[in-house]
Protein backbone atom coordinates (compact mmCIF):
# COMPACT_ATOMS: atom_id res chain seq x y z
CA UNK A 1 0.00 0.00 0.00
CA UNK A 2 1.04 3.61 -0.64
CA UNK A 3 2.49 6.24 1.85
CA UNK A 4 -1.16 7.34 1.95
CA UNK A 5 -3.08 4.14 2.10
CA UNK A 6 -4.28 3.04 6.01
CA UNK A 7 -3.64 -0.55 7.18
CA UNK A 8 -4.47 -2.56 10.46
CA UNK A 9 -0.37 -1.80 11.25
CA UNK A 10 1.14 1.40 10.66
CA UNK A 11 4.70 1.13 8.88
CA UNK A 12 6.13 1.77 11.85
CA UNK A 13 4.38 -1.64 13.52
CA UNK A 14 1.97 0.29 15.75
CA UNK A 15 -1.74 -0.77 15.65
CA UNK A 16 -4.11 1.88 13.80
CA UNK A 17 -7.51 2.99 14.24
CA UNK A 18 -8.47 0.15 11.52
CA UNK A 19 -7.06 -2.74 13.91
CA UNK A 20 -8.92 -1.59 16.69
CA UNK A 21 -12.07 -1.48 14.17
CA UNK A 22 -11.49 -5.24 13.11
CA UNK A 23 -10.84 -6.32 16.52
CA UNK A 24 -14.43 -5.18 17.54
CA UNK A 25 -15.68 -6.67 14.82
CA UNK A 26 -14.42 -9.58 15.28
CA UNK A 27 -15.53 -10.30 19.05
CA UNK A 28 -19.19 -8.96 17.68
CA UNK A 29 -18.73 -11.89 15.43
CA UNK A 30 -17.85 -14.53 17.62
CA UNK A 31 -20.06 -13.69 19.78
CA UNK A 32 -23.20 -15.28 17.97
CA UNK A 33 -21.07 -17.27 15.36
CA UNK A 34 -22.78 -20.30 16.77
CA UNK A 35 -26.24 -18.97 15.38
CA UNK A 36 -24.95 -17.55 12.19
CA UNK A 37 -23.28 -21.00 11.82
CA UNK A 38 -26.58 -22.55 11.74
CA UNK A 39 -27.90 -20.61 8.79
CA UNK A 40 -26.80 -21.17 4.84
CA UNK A 41 -26.65 -18.17 2.48
CA UNK A 42 -29.65 -18.21 0.19
CA UNK A 43 -28.75 -14.56 -1.37
CA UNK A 44 -28.70 -10.66 -1.17
CA UNK A 45 -31.46 -8.27 -1.92
CA UNK A 46 -30.53 -4.48 -1.73
CA UNK A 47 -32.99 -1.36 -1.10
CA UNK A 48 -31.98 1.75 -1.43
CA UNK A 49 -32.01 5.33 0.02
CA UNK A 50 -35.62 6.28 0.12
CA UNK A 51 -36.69 3.33 -1.45
CA UNK A 52 -39.23 0.57 -0.15
CA UNK A 53 -39.19 -2.33 -1.86
CA UNK A 54 -41.52 -5.67 -2.09
CA UNK A 55 -40.13 -7.65 -5.44
CA UNK A 56 -36.94 -6.79 -6.94
CA UNK A 57 -35.60 -3.14 -6.23
CA UNK A 58 -34.23 -1.01 -9.34
CA UNK A 59 -29.93 -0.68 -8.41
CA UNK A 60 -28.78 2.84 -9.41
CA UNK A 61 -25.96 2.27 -6.85
CA UNK A 62 -22.53 1.16 -8.46
CA UNK A 63 -22.46 -1.64 -5.59
CA UNK A 64 -25.83 -3.10 -5.94
CA UNK A 65 -25.83 -2.96 -10.09
CA UNK A 66 -24.50 -5.93 -10.78
CA UNK A 67 -25.69 -8.29 -7.57
CA UNK A 68 -27.52 -11.20 -8.32
CA UNK A 69 -30.60 -10.27 -6.28
CA UNK A 70 -33.65 -12.15 -4.80
CA UNK A 71 -37.01 -10.77 -5.29
CA UNK A 72 -38.40 -10.61 -1.93
CA UNK A 73 -41.60 -11.65 -3.47
CA UNK A 74 -40.03 -14.78 -3.27
CA UNK A 75 -39.32 -15.02 0.39
CA UNK A 76 -42.55 -16.09 2.56
CA UNK A 77 -43.72 -14.03 5.33
CA UNK A 78 -41.26 -11.07 4.28
CA UNK A 79 -43.51 -8.29 2.78
CA UNK A 80 -41.36 -5.13 2.24
CA UNK A 81 -38.22 -3.55 3.45
CA UNK A 82 -38.30 0.44 3.86
CA UNK A 83 -34.90 2.01 4.22
CA UNK A 84 -33.35 5.06 4.92
CA UNK A 85 -30.04 4.75 3.68
CA UNK A 86 -28.53 1.89 0.88
CA UNK A 87 -29.13 -1.13 2.45
CA UNK A 88 -27.54 -4.36 2.11
CA UNK A 89 -29.70 -7.68 3.00
CA UNK A 90 -28.26 -11.03 3.37
CA UNK A 91 -31.05 -13.97 3.40
CA UNK A 92 -30.27 -17.41 5.38
CA UNK A 93 -32.32 -20.32 6.12
CA UNK A 94 -31.60 -23.19 8.56
CA UNK A 95 -32.12 -26.74 8.34
CA UNK A 96 -35.85 -26.31 10.06
CA UNK A 97 -36.67 -23.81 7.31
CA UNK A 98 -36.32 -20.41 9.61
CA UNK A 99 -35.38 -17.23 8.16
CA UNK A 100 -32.27 -15.23 8.73
CA UNK A 101 -31.40 -11.74 7.82
CA UNK A 102 -28.06 -9.59 7.89
CA UNK A 103 -29.22 -6.22 7.52
CA UNK A 104 -26.34 -3.96 6.27
CA UNK A 105 -26.24 -0.02 6.45
CA UNK A 106 -24.14 0.05 2.92
CA UNK A 107 -22.27 3.59 2.92
CA UNK A 108 -19.30 5.61 2.86
CA UNK A 109 -18.53 5.00 6.85
CA UNK A 110 -16.80 8.36 6.72
CA UNK A 111 -19.89 10.02 5.45
CA UNK A 112 -21.03 8.98 8.77
CA UNK A 113 -25.48 8.14 7.98
CA UNK A 114 -27.50 6.18 10.14
CA UNK A 115 -30.10 4.45 8.37
CA UNK A 116 -33.55 3.43 9.21
CA UNK A 117 -34.57 0.17 8.22
CA UNK A 118 -38.40 -1.63 8.75
CA UNK A 119 -38.91 -4.67 7.72
CA UNK A 120 -42.60 -5.68 7.39
CA UNK A 121 -43.08 -9.52 8.07
CA UNK A 122 -46.78 -11.44 7.72
CA UNK A 123 -48.16 -10.24 11.43
CA UNK A 124 -49.73 -13.82 11.28
CA UNK A 125 -46.61 -15.45 10.81
CA UNK A 126 -44.18 -13.88 12.88
CA UNK A 127 -44.79 -11.61 16.21
CA UNK A 128 -41.26 -11.20 17.68
CA UNK A 129 -37.70 -11.19 15.93
CA UNK A 130 -34.35 -12.29 17.87
CA UNK A 131 -32.01 -9.59 16.77
CA UNK A 132 -27.84 -9.52 17.55
CA UNK A 133 -26.80 -6.18 17.84
CA UNK A 134 -23.38 -5.94 18.61
CA UNK A 135 -23.06 -9.46 19.34
CA UNK A 136 -25.56 -9.46 21.59
CA UNK A 137 -28.82 -11.29 21.27
CA UNK A 138 -32.18 -8.94 22.06
CA UNK A 139 -35.50 -10.23 22.21
CA UNK A 140 -38.02 -7.37 19.93
CA UNK A 141 -41.46 -7.44 19.57
CA UNK A 142 -43.08 -6.48 16.37
CA UNK A 143 -45.38 -3.63 16.10
CA UNK A 144 -48.03 -5.42 13.53
CA UNK A 145 -45.70 -7.27 11.89
CA UNK A 146 -43.16 -4.65 11.85
CA UNK A 147 -39.50 -4.55 12.58
CA UNK A 148 -37.85 -1.19 12.99
CA UNK A 149 -33.81 -1.01 13.12
CA UNK A 150 -31.38 2.00 13.74
CA UNK A 151 -28.20 1.20 11.88
CA UNK A 152 -25.06 3.32 12.27
CA UNK A 153 -22.66 3.73 10.13
CA UNK A 154 -20.93 0.53 9.02
CA UNK A 155 -23.35 -1.58 11.52
CA UNK A 156 -25.07 -5.07 10.76
CA UNK A 157 -27.83 -6.80 12.62
CA UNK A 158 -28.51 -10.27 12.30
CA UNK A 159 -32.14 -11.02 12.66
CA UNK A 160 -34.37 -14.23 12.85
CA UNK A 161 -38.35 -13.17 12.72
CA UNK A 162 -40.52 -16.21 14.85
CA UNK A 163 -43.46 -16.21 16.51
CA UNK A 164 -44.56 -16.70 19.95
Amino acid sequence: FTEEQDAMIDRSGKTTDIYDAVKRANTEILAFDHVLLQFDWQGVFTCEKGQTVSGTATATNASFVNLNRVDLSTISGLNSVNVSENTLFGYFKDESGNDGYMVVNYNETSENLSDTVTMSFDAQAYTSAVCYVGGEKTIVRLNNGNLTLNLGAGEGVFVIPFAE
